[in-house]
């Protein structure tokens, strides 16, 4: 089997893709959508903005998700992964003290940090969160 004609010297084209607004486009040219809007609203129909504005919502949203979760974590022990889904488990409104030390010292040695126990509320919550959080990947995998 040869190659189609004209092949053999066409160059491959790349499509660098910036975000969530270019993988939409892709997928509006390729099933045809693209191609109608352009023909119903004109070459000036507000695609290439709304683009735009997609690929800088995808971009914050993986920022956000880098800065709040994706560090990099050391990986739970099975006591730490077994103790934190006992808590959550129960949905607990209430944590005791001896509990949020507890979640602190994991937090601490998973994500590398130095937090200290506090009684501040949003602390508290985003640690629950992400050790919650980090269960449920495992549990997922």
């Amino acid at each position: 089997m040869g190659r189609p004609k004209g092949s053999k010297n066409k160059p491959v084209q790349k499509h660098e893709s910036k975000g969530l607004g270019d993988r939409v486009e892709q997928v509006f040219k390729y099933t045809g959508i693209k191609a109608l809007v352009k023909h119903l609203a004109g070459e000036d129909c507000g695609c290439d903005e709304r683009k735009e504005n997609l690929n800088e919502f995808g971009k914050k949203i993986a920022d956000k998700l880098k800065s709040t979760f994706v560090t990099k974590a050391l990986p739970l022990t099975l006591e730490e992964y077994e103790y934190i889904k006992a808590v959550t488990d129960l949905n607990p409104r209430v944590i005791s003290k001896d509990e949020v030390s507890e979640f602190y010292r994991i937090h601490n040695r998973v994500f590398t940090t130095n937090w200290e126990v506090t009684g501040c509320q949003d602390c508290i919550r985003t640690i629950y969160g992400k050790l919650k959080q980090l269960v449920k990947l495992y549990e997922a995998i």
